[in-house]
């Protein structure tokens, strides 16, 4: 795991401007996704939904009943198995039946082209559909190039077949992840196993891009909900940013009374990995001062940091280094306070020699759960809060349980479109407030893929926000979210979405979802309290 600093004041502080490309956003959707569903049969790829917790190894694939889903259609989705082709690549068996007494006859219903995507999400690097290995904490997007899907009428199916890169040898499950309709535990299973799949012709027309080919690492980003610190981890290191504000006196490198709960933490870290490593302290200020000034500064402050983490955990099995960067690499460009303060900061580096191992929230000050800003009720009875955009409707936001697989918590989040009449918008209830402005929780620029992207639901742990795992898209300069990335439409009065979503394993056997608000762009806070963990 790696930590990377960006406080959530910084991460909201994008949100100024909206270009217009996010207008033909809304385009690209063929069907906003609203399932509830159960199985229509036995068999063992199930979702994650529902009341029946997915196996643990699944051997076989069977029908599922998914109702009211793509503008309330009713329809039987079998998925899986997922054929493991070659050492480079592997393709998606997805049926799909809609009944004859799908009831509602009259509506366009083209699924594939809602959970697999087409030219623009690739353009994009939203993909929607998502194949993930939870227990080495990986994510394959799509190789194909060249889908197309068809619709389906009452009493007709759809067989989709889609492309992707190599999985290991040792893997024999994965998870799907439907776009808008559910976490899929699904077998994998060699092509000798498939007889009649003409696997060649198959990855002919898809016209794989080997780009998208190789599994892509899974990171967690956290927040502390006092503002003191955040952290990124991956699987080669964690990096932890303290602020400066609440680590040392004011212009000063002498630490704070709060900065042994901030440091403890991080030694708790430290100590995580014996076997030691590279760990590296550097200190930055704000533009205040001269640049000597600052400089010097910056090199106490970090050295401060390193003395009394030697002070709580043993080091000597660390390679460590300590440097100051002064003002020369600001977190935040600007003179404001809120840049300052954000560029006022000390990171630690955690490089361990074996790579990481543990999932880590961000150090707080204080580990408080702080008073729900917003509705506040349990995950099962859920919360109904305003049209977002100002209108006599409402929305109804529920969470029956999270699943725990591997080092993720899965869960699928059901809205429903309160009574008024009028449609109601889910995206400002999801995501995070940056989103807004195009950048995702990190502050990154990621364009669409942030305006869009269901970033801003979090678990609330250890005085920390928890945002869902996030991965780098090959040529990417953003991270996307292993979440729903496009959630642009709206709800009529009693239409349902289902909408995924996937965090770190934070340990728990209840867990608590929180958006949090943000007056200047999205004051429109939630919270689901006591939503149980089932083992899947």
């Amino acid at each position: 795991m790696a930590f990377s600093m960006s406080s959530r004041l910084l991460s909201r502080r994008g949100a100024l401007t909206l270009p217009v490309i996010v207008g033909g956003l809304s385009a690209l959707t063929a069907c906003s996704g609203s399932p509830s569903s159960s199985p229509a049969g036995s068999g063992d790829a199930t979702s994650t939904g529902g009341t029946t917790a997915a196996p643990a190894a699944p051997a076989t694939t069977s029908l599922q009943r998914v109702t009211d889903v793509l503008e309330g259609n009713t329809l039987d989705v079998e998925v899986g198995p997922l054929v493991r082709v070659d050492e480079s690549s592997s393709i998606l068996l997805i049926h799909v039946e809609r009944p004859e007494d799908d009831p509602n006859q009259d509506t366009y219903c083209s699924p594939g082209f809602t959970w697999v995507g087409n030219y623009l999400d690739e353009d994009h690097g939203t993909q929607p559909l998502r194949i993930i290995d939870s227990e080495n904490s990986r994510v394959w997007i799509p190789t194909h190039t060249d889908f197309s899907s068809d619709s389906v009428k009452p009493g007709g199916s759809l067989d989709l077949r889609i492309a992707f890169g190599g999985i290991d040898a040792d893997i024999s499950t994965v998870t799907v992840l439907l776009s808008t309709t559910g976490f899929f535990q699904v077998p994998v299973v060699n092509l000798d196993a498939v007889p009649d799949l003409d696997a060649q012709t198959i990855l002919a027309e898809a016209e794989p891009n080997s780009v998208f080919a190789a599994p892509i690492p899974l990171e967690r980003y956290t927040e502390a909900v006092d503002g003191s610190g955040s952290g990124l981890s991956t699987d080669k290191d964690v990096t932890v940013t303290i602020s400066g504000d609440v680590t040392f006196e004011v212009d000063s490198s002498d630490l704070t009374g709060e900065a042994d709960a901030l440091l403890s933490d991080t030694a708790d870290t430290i100590a995580g990995y014996p076997d030691g490593g590279n760990l590296t302290i550097t200190g930055h200020t704000d533009d205040v001062n001269d640049d000597d000034y600052n400089q010097g500064l910056s090199e106490r402050r970090a050295q401060a940091v390193s003395d009394r983490l030697g002070e709580l955990t043993d080091l000597s099995a660390w390679e460590v280094t300590v440097a100051g960067k002064g003002e020369k690499e600001p977190r935040v460009q600007g003179t404001d306070d809120a840049a300052r303060a954000a560029n006022r900061r000390v990171e630690i580096v955690i490089t361990p020699t074996g790579g990481t191992t543990s999932t880590l929230n961000a150090p707080a000050a204080t580990s408080l759960v702080p008073e729900p800003e917003g509705p506040s009720a349990p995950g099962p009875d859920g919360v109904t809060i305003p049209d977002p955009d100002g209108g006599s409707s409402s929305l109804t936001i529920t969470l029956e349980q999270v699943t725990r697989r591997g080092g993720l918590l899965f869960g699928e989040l059901v809205l429903t479109g309160g009574e008024g009449g009028a449609e109601v918008s889910p995206r400002q209830v999801l995501t995070d407030s940056s989103g807004w402005g195009l950048n995702n929780a990190r502050g990154e620029s990621g364009g669409v893929s942030s305006y869009a992207a269901a970033s801003g639901v979090t678990l609330l742990s250890g005085g920390s926000y928890v945002f869902p795992v996030d991965y780098l898209p090959p040529d990417r300069e953003s991270h996307r979210p292993l979440a729903e990335l496009n959630v642009v439409g709206s709800l009529k009065e009693g239409q349902v979405m289902r909408v995924c979503i996937a965090w770190p394993d934070t340990g728990e056997d209840t867990v608590i979802v929180d958006r949090p608000a943000d007056a200047d762009v999205n004051p429109l806070p939630w919270r689901l309290t006591d939503v149980p963990v089932i083992d899947g």
